[in-house]
């Protein structure tokens, strides 16, 4: 004879296999703020039953933190794709609910790569910033007045820019090709100028690259322009007045005076006694 016995077999878990993560590659933007979502770590674990698994970061970077329940990566510092393009962060990834006992968690970690983007936070600087030139005006077209010198002194691997007239060109006297200044009357159809004139000359100069915002400065281009033919007179003139060589002169002027004869200045001093002792007689005859 022969009979059933049930036989309740209970299994007891044993974490047996450590949890595990994807290595992922995380993109931000270099003006990125605080606290800024960048991704989530994901952690798996074959145990039976799955779940409660942790996150944390051994000793990285104050730059970023990994939530220790979600996995979320989140942003806590100020980036700076000038000293530092990528950042790589390590993960480390606890199961704790499987198993008996305390000393029997499991670990795992993975990197993850974190690449800072490139923006464009700092305005060219031109050298120097102000210029002020004295020309002559040109009788042809196309004369270089000068060329501006400008650069990004934090990202110097940026060398495109833009330069615009933005003020000051009075009657269209001047122009740009690229960075530099032209003086170009003729092509303009302006007439040339009678007397000097100044033109304070504004040229906006902004980044050319794909990077965004495209920031600008403004550089000041002071010209002082003297005509040509009066130029030209003046010199003409004075190399035809001024002698290689100094001839001392004597001028002599002579002014026209009267002088008396002797006898009239005998009269004259004889008349002048007698009138004074006239006077004195009439003066004591009154008096007595």
């Amino acid at each position: 004879m022969s009979t059933e016995v049930p036989v309740l077999v209970m299994v007891t878990p044993v974490n047996e296999f450590s949890p595990t993560c994807v290595p992922r590659t995380f993109r931000v933007r270099e003006d990125a703020e605080p606290r800024t979502l960048l991704g989530s770590v994901v952690g798996t674990d074959t145990d039976y039953p799955h779940g409660g698994i942790e996150y944390h970061t051994p000793g990285g970077p104050a730059t970023f933190a990994v939530d220790r329940l979600s996995g979320e990566v989140r942003l806590l510092g100020p980036l700076d794709y000038e000293q530092q393009r990528l950042h790589r962060l390590t993960v480390l990834v606890t199961d704790h609910s499987q198993g008996l006992g305390p000393a029997r968690p499991r670990s795992g970690s993975c990197t993850m790569a974190i690449e800072v983007e490139d923006v464009n936070d700092h305005a060219p600087e031109c050298e120097p910033p102000f210029q002020e030139l004295t020309i002559h005006t040109s009788p042809g077209s196309g004369m270089e007045v000068t060329k501006l010198s400008c650069r990004v002194p934090q990202e110097p691997q940026r060398q495109a820019f833009s330069y615009s007239l933005v003020g000051g060109n009075r009657q269209g006297r001047f122009r740009l090709q690229g960075a530099a200044l032209l003086q170009d009357d003729l092509l303009l159809g302006a007439s040339p100028p009678e007397q000097p004139q100044t033109y304070e000359l504004l040229i906006r100069v902004a980044d050319a690259g794909p990077s965004a915002p495209h920031l600008s400065t403004t550089a000041t281009v002071i010209v002082h322009l003297v005509p040509w033919r009066a130029s030209t007179v003046a010199t003409s003139t004075s190399r035809a007045t001024v002698p290689s060589a100094m001839t001392p002169r004597l001028v002599t002027h002579t002014e026209p005076f009267w002088q008396p004869e002797p006898w009239f200045v005998v009269l004259l001093t004889v008349t002048g006694a007698l009138l004074l002792a006239l006077g004195w007689l009439l003066s004591r005859h009154l008096r007595g």
